[in-house]
Formats: C-alpha cells, structure tokens, sequence
C-alpha cells in the first residue's frame, strides 16, 4: 500500500463521511503510521499510551470509543487485547473500493449516540455520588 496514495483515498471518504471528527482523523493518522513502519503482516500490536500520545487524546475513554468507533465503521480492523500483558492489535483497510467503509445508517447513528448519553450518564453520576 502507498503511503500518500492511501492518506488520499481516506481524506476523500471522510469528506463523505458525516461521522468522522477530529479525534478519528487524529487517531487514524497516528494507528496508520504506526501501522505502516512497523507492520510485519496484516495486523500490528498497538499500545493505548503510544497512540494516545501521538493522536494527542488525553483522555482513555475518548482514545477507546475512537478507536472502536473507526472499526465500527469500517476504516481499521481493531482486536482488543486478551490479557495483561497482551498488546490490542489493529489492521489498516485498503480503500481501493469505497464500499468497503460500512454505510452510515441511522441505527448506527442511534447506537452511538445512546452509548455516549449512557457513558456521560454514569460519569455525571459517579462525580455527583463522590461531592
């Protein structure tokens, strides 16, 4: 895969792409070229403080709703990590073919939605339990 050649295709769909912000495009470029000098195969272990650090998301909540988010989507391949001490791993997608990006339905839409509400819901609740 080339390099600029890829970063080109991605930029393209996300300009079609209503779900993708800023902590995605960060994220992505940050996996990506991680992806792309170390990768010995398909799949490439990741370490959530490298990333977290090269995307510049500081909190690990953010870094893991992203990173599920873009595989969700489609754009990367994410398998979390199976144990302490057991790095998560990531693939990068080839985008020769737009349809390989999974569709941006409304059901998806809602499904991420209700799972930000909830996890702002528990976060308000755990700060107010503790004042």
């Amino acid at each position: 895969m080339e390099f600029m050649s890829h970063l080109e295709q991605v930029n393209r769909l996300w300009r079609k792409d209503s779900r993708i912000l800023l902590e995605h495009i960060s994220l992505y470029y940050a996996l990506f070229t991680w992806w792309y000098c170390h990768r010995a195969g398909e799949k490439v272990a990741i370490s959530s403080e490298r990333m977290m650090q090269r995307s510049k998301i500081k909190s690990k909540e953010m870094y893991e709703e992203t990173l599920e988010e873009l595989d969700s989507y489609g754009y990367i391949t994410y398998t979390p990590s199976k144990g302490l001490g057991l790095p998560a791993t990531i693939a990068i997608h080839s985008f020769g073919l737009e349809t390989k990006v999974k569709e941006n339905t409304l059901e998806k839409q809602r499904e991420l939605i209700a799972k930000r509400v909830t996890r702002e819901a528990i976060f308000d609740w755990f700060i107010r339990s503790r004042a």
